[in-house]
């Protein structure tokens, strides 16, 4: 019997999966093989959340997630296959859209079976998209080329398949070469040998620390003993930054993905709840605010909260405002491109909001309504915003040039300027009190400072300490970056990016911002 109306649903579904994953589990055994496959996961599970995605099945190697729309799916599936190349692997990834069946908490029918058929067609490095994809997503800045028509097993009919090249006029990368893929394999160590060689040491250290004084402190390496924060959490850093002092709970399954500090109060949104937190610092009271769509960016200006949806097809949601006293999001008259998500707030009021498909940065006024739009090269994707302290620059990290760029903010017609990364990719930036730009990049491994002019000041030695960094802040005497791999979050002396101190999660820890006392808080995800 047909599935009733309210047993069906319009989705984008994904399909991922590791080529040639029998050759490489050969390769490196089995334990290194699994500690791959766990980077893997986490890599994926990363993007998945950045693109608002949902994860419905895990098998093996491979991932089905669905989205609400098929621009956003193919985007994801192509950073996915970008960011995994760290690993030395590829993926290859099919995308389909159309009506679902609801089936429990998964979904199912023929247009999930295309979505895997179409999959199944792909190399190493592929994004394939059905017809109806490539028509649904016309104009988003994807370049396709024809892949021919098929007959998919088990599905009737036949079928044209296109292949994904560029994103925003920028040629999608061509697979690793082997040797270059070989050699990034071999540094892939298995999760038990990372851990072995220290147990020992540990053990006796903490065994005469016991006896001497009772208490355990990992003074050598600048670990401290503290509660870990689980997933779907927020928390605070102590003053004195040896602890977390505040563990606020987002709800199961939440996602927090970006906050933002004013009013008083910490704002949150919530990616896979689609919702809005409203924390309290001092008393630690919360207020749930539901919106409507998936939220991907929040900012406090002009003592309102403005919230992007960087995946809605709907003009009247792309931005929303709240006014702190008001518990309902509305729709705000701001006109900015379809897929714009990165927002920050500058200390005059301003709204910076960036479009990674387009490759824009637009400056709001709340005050007048007016606009202005700053033409950033073609192809950055810019996917992080940091405003300088004085004002004068805004700062961009390009997600798909390993450039970060500066704005003058004075003159908005001034040539934008692009400062090199050393081929890292940023993700995350933040500016300090000295008017230098801290930037953190996933993909390297590497957290780097440039001056105002934008030469490199620090190169910071993070080495082992931190695999990931994902979101950074800096304060008058540190600079905290959350590693979301190796789940911890680490301090860093700002004269010199030296390492200082480490505190330990139980999750994926993203985000992080100041609030109003400036106190550090983190985001924590499922991992």
């Amino acid at each position: 019997m047909r599935a009733s109306r309210s047993d069906r649903v319009l989705a984008a579904v994904v399909f991922t999966d590791m080529v040639d994953s029998t050759s490489v589990v050969e390769e490196l055994g089995d334990s290194r093989a699994k500690a791959l496959v766990n980077r893997h996961h986490q890599i994926v599970r990363r993007e998945l959340r950045r693109f608002g995605g949902r994860e419905m099945d895990t098998a093996g190697d491979g991932f089905f997630a669905t989205f609400n729309e098929p621009a956003p799916a193919i985007a994801f599936a192509c950073a996915a296959a970008q960011a995994v190349r760290e690993l030395g692997i590829e993926i290859r990834a099919g995308v389909h859209f159309g009506e679902c069946e609801k089936i429990g908490k998964k979904l199912g029918g023929i247009t999930v079976v295309v979505g895997a058929r179409v999959m199944a067609l792909g190399a190493g490095g592929d994004v394939l998209v059905s017809g109806t994809v490539a028509e649904l997503a016309r104009g988003a800045g994807f370049g396709m080329s024809d892949r021919g028509i098929h007959a998919l097993k088990g599905v009737d009919g036949d079928w044209r398949v296109l292949s994904v090249d560029s994103v925003d006029g920028a040629p999608r990368d061509p697979a690793l070469d082997p040797a270059e893929a070989a050699a990034r394999r071999a540094s892939i160590e298995s999760e038990t040998g990372r851990r072995r060689w220290a147990l020992p040491v540990v053990v006796s250290v903490l065994a005469a620390l016991a006896l001497v004084v009772g208490v355990i402190l990992f003074v050598s390496t600048g670990e401290t003993k503290a509660s870990r924060p689980g997933p779907d959490s927020l928390a605070r850093i102590d003053t004195t930054g040896t602890s977390f002092d505040t563990v606020v709970d987002a709800g199961r399954g939440a996602f927090p993905e970006a906050m933002a500090a004013g009013d008083g109060k910490l704002w949150v949104v919530n990616v896979a709840s689609r919702t809005m937190m409203q924390i309290d610092p001092t008393s630690g009271e919360t207020k749930v605010i539901g919106t409507t769509s998936v939220p991907t960016g929040v900012a406090f200006a002009d003592k309102r909260v403005w919230v992007t949806y960087g995946f809605s097809s709907d003009p009247g949601r792309r931005v929303d405002v709240l006014e702190p006293s008001d518990p309902v999001l509305a729709a705000a008259q701001l006109n900015v491109p379809e897929g714009s998500y990165p927002i920050a707030a500058s200390g005059d009021g301003s709204l910076w909001i960036a479009d990674p498909l387009g490759s824009s940065l637009i400056r709001h006024d709340p005050v007048t309504g007016r606009s202005a739009s700053v033409r950033l090269p073609s192809g950055s994707g810019p996917v992080a915003l940091a405003v300088s302290q004085d004002m004068r620059v805004v700062w961009v990290a390009s997600g798909r040039l390993g450039a970060v760029f500066k704005v003058n903010t004075a003159n908005l017609h001034a040539p934008v300027e692009r400062f090199g990364t050393g081929g890292a990719v940023p993700t995350a930036l933040a500016t300090a009190p000295d008017g230098s730009v801290w930037v953190a990049a996933h993909d390297a491994d590497t957290v780097l400072a440039l001056s105002p002019t934008g030469a490199t000041r620090v190169e910071a030695a993070v080495g082992d300490r931190c695999d990931g960094p994902t979101g950074i802040v800096a304060v008058k005497d540190a600079i905290w970056v959350s590693c979301s791999i190796s789940s911890n979050v680490i301090r860093l002396d700002p004269r010199d990016g030296s390492f200082v101190s480490t505190l330990a999660v139980t999750g994926d820890p993203g985000p992080m911002t100041v609030d109003g006392t400036g106190a550090v808080w983190v985001a924590v995800r499922g991992s």
